[in-house]
Formats: structure tokens, C-alpha cells, sequence
């Protein structure tokens, strides 16, 4: 440690230890300490005197102090000894008691004072006793019901609102109509009833559109129709001949009874309808004219071709003039005259020359509109 001297009077160099002290006297050094006597010496005369430290202090190594009684409540230094003992006697784990109740306590709203409380949100809370009391006493908005003698104020003379009418309201109303009032009512007078002659209905009843009768009118037009029993509708692949069609008991086919009967009423069948053969004869479906004196009939091609194909009709009119023709997978269409002589490689032009016909050769004139051979 650092030695503090004065300049003269310094001991023997032989005379000194490692931690000296020297206590001196003005410039002379009079004698000299060890550290640890030093130190030994102020312990003592510090507990010997009971100090009081002040201000702040620094201590360094590890300080001691006396440890104080169990229980100790003032400023006295704590030691570490005086910390672990007390926590060590203060046993705070568990609880004592709860509402003066001990051992394995449940607590209820009563434990809080909310026993007439129950766990009912404010939302779903039900109208309370003086609630009830309070809107008993109330009159709804929509078609109030009134009791006892209820008033409103009296509106002016005139008014023609939906505001209340009081009896005032209508006895000075009723007191100023004057001429208003009704004398007759067609021509009579006195306690009338009405009817519906009174109004120029005296041919009408208080029957609802949904229950009148049939009319005399539509009874005619009725008449003028056919039973839709009448009609009958196959639905799907209708393949038939003339005993299936005798076993049909409605009454659009019951006089279609053996080959040749005929019917006038209207038949719906099903998407294809087959004409069988006999044995001998080829399918056919026979139209007549509207008087059935001639028709004509479309016939199936003979066994012996094994003819399987399906000819689809047009799907538009065509124009005047045109003639069918036979499409990819049996869809006919109509064809012009100028697409058939296309067709053909028949020339057309307004003269031979026109239409670069040879000699022989077949051409169209379009200026004659008719068929040439070039000279």
C-alpha cells in the first residue's frame, strides 16, 4: 500500500514491512503501525463506541455487522443471516382463510355480496319487476289500446289529418256542416238500406272471381273445344302397327281400331315413330289432303337394299326456285339453279361469248335465261 512520510527523520530501510503505517507528528515520524493491527484496533473502538454512520458509504471485502433479534423492525444493518431466518419463519404459501371460512373453501357470488346476482348478460337480462310496472302503464305504439277517459288536444276547425279527432273536434264540426248535411239518399228518405241495385248492380252477387260460375258466354266457347282427354302423347321411341294401336282405349285413337281406320283427332306421339313392315309390304307413312280423297305417301326402301340412314329436313325455308340436295351424314339443304349448273360445270354468261361456250358446248344465257348450245 502507498506510504505516507515526510521527508526527514525516515527509518532504517531495514525497519520496514510490507503494509506499514506511520503516524506522524508534524514533520517527524514518531512510530509506525502494521495494516492489520490498524485495522484490529478500529473494529473495536467502532463496536466499543456504537457509530452511527451518515451520508454515503462505501464498504469493500465482505463487511460484517451484529445480526439483530428475530422479529427486528428498525433502521439496524440486516445481516444475510437476519434476511434467511426471517424468510424462512415467514410461510405466506397458503391462505389462512376466506370469509372466515377455512380448509377447501368454494366461493360463491354470496361470498361478494351478490347472491340475488346471477351470471345473466345485460342483453339477455329479463324485464325486471319495476320494469313491468313501468310499461304496464304505457300504451303501445302500434294500435294503442286506451282505457279510462283519455284526452288530446283539440285540433283547429277544418283540419283533414291523420291527428286525433276529439269529441270537441267533431261536435263542432258536426254543429258547422249546415248544408252539408245528407237530405235523401235516391230519392228516399228516412232509415235506409242499400243493395246493390242502389248502385246499378242489381244483376251482380257477392260471389268472388275465384267461385263464379261459368258464364252463358264461355259455356259457347267451351263448346267450340275439344277434351284435352282427347289427345294423347307418347313420349320417347314409339314403334307401333295395328294391334298395338287397336289396344289403345283413349279416345283420340279408339277408331283406330284395323288397318285403313282413320281419326280426326290430334294425336302427339313420341321423337321417332316406326312404320313396321307385314312381311310383305315396306313401311309407309301415308299424308293426305285435308279432305282425304288423295295423298301422298312416303315408303321405306325394300329388304333386299339393307338400307340404314337418316334424312334430316332443312333447317330454314328456301327460296323459290332451289332444289334439295343431299348433305354429309343426311342433312339435306337447298341449292340454287346457279349452284347446280356450278355444280354440274355448265357455263353461264349474257351470250356464247359471255360464257366462253365452244361450239357444242352447253352454256346458260343469262340475258334469255335459258340453256344454249354455242354455234
Amino acid at each position: 500500500m502507498t506510504v505516507y512520510t515526510k521527508i526527514s527523520e525516515l527509518p532504517a530501510a531495514g525497519s520496514l514491512t510490507d503494509d506499514d503505517v506511520f503516524i506522524l507528528n508534524d514533520a517527524s515520524i514518531t512510530s509506525k503501525l502494521t495494516y492489520v493491527s490498524l485495522k484490529t484496533a478500529l473494529s473495536s473502538y467502532i463496536s466499543s463506541q456504537n457509530l452511527t454512520f451518515s451520508g454515503t458509504i462505501s464498504f469493500q471485502g465482505t463487511p460484517t455487522a451484529p445480526t439483530a433479534g428475530a422479529g427486528t423492525n428498525t433502521t439496524q444493518i440486516a445481516t444475510t443471516e437476519f434476511v434467511t431466518t426471517a424468510i424462512a419463519t415467514n410461510d405466506t404459501s397458503d391462505v389462512k382463510s376466506v370469509n372466515g371460512k377455512t380448509g377447501t373453501v368454494t366461493i360463491d357470488s354470496s361470498d361478494v355480496g351478490l347472491e340475488n346476482c346471477d351470471n345473466t348478460s345485460d342483453n339477455n337480462k329479463p324485464i325486471s319487476t319495476a320494469q313491468a310496472n313501468a310499461l304496464a302503464v304505457k300504451s303501445n305504439i302500434n294500435d294503442p289500446t286506451f282505457t279510462g277517459t283519455p284526452i288530446a288536444p283539440t285540433a283547429t276547425v277544418g283540419t283533414n289529418t291523420t291527428q286525433i279527432a276529439t269529441t270537441e273536434f267533431v261536435t263542432t264540426a258536426v254543429s258547422s256542416a249546415g248544408a252539408g248535411v245528407v237530405s235523401s239518399v235516391n230519392t228516399r228518405t228516412g232509415v235506409i238500406v242499400l243493395d246493390s241495385s242502389d248502385v246499378g248492380l242489381g244483376n251482380c252477387d257477392n260471389t268472388s272471381d275465384l267461385d263464379k260460375p261459368v258464364s252463358t258466354a264461355t259455356q259457347t266457347a267451351l263448346g267450340l273445344k275439344t277434351n284435352s282427354s282427347d289427345f294423347v302423347t307418347l313420349s320417347g321411341r314409339v314403334t307401333t302397327n295395328e294391334t298395338d294401336i287397336a289396344a289403345i282405349t283413349t279416345p283420340a285413337l279408339s277408331a283406330v281400331t284395323a288397318e285403313g281406320a282413320t281419326t280426326t283427332d290430334n294425336v302427339s306421339l313420341g321423337y321417332e315413330i316406326t312404320s313396321q313392315g307385314d312381311g310383305t309390304n315396306d313401311g309407309r307413312i301415308k299424308l293426305n289432303c285435308s279432305q282425304n280423297s288423295h295423298g301422298v305417301t312416303v315408303q321405306g326402301p325394300p329388304h333386299s337394299q339393307s338400307a340404314t340412314y337418316t334424312i334430316i329436313l332443312p333447317a330454314t325455308i328456301g327460296t323459290e326456285g332451289d332444289i334439295f340436295k343431299m348433305g354429309a351424314g343426311g342433312q339435306m339443304d337447298y341449292a340454287s339453279a346457279s349452284d347446280l349448273r356450278t355444280a354440274m360445270g355448265i357455263k353461264s354468261g349474257a351470250d356464247q361469248a359471255g360464257a366462253s361456250a365452244a361450239t357444242g358446248e352447253m352454256f346458260y344465257n343469262t340475258t334469255d335465261s335459258e340453256y344454249q348450245v354455242g354455234s
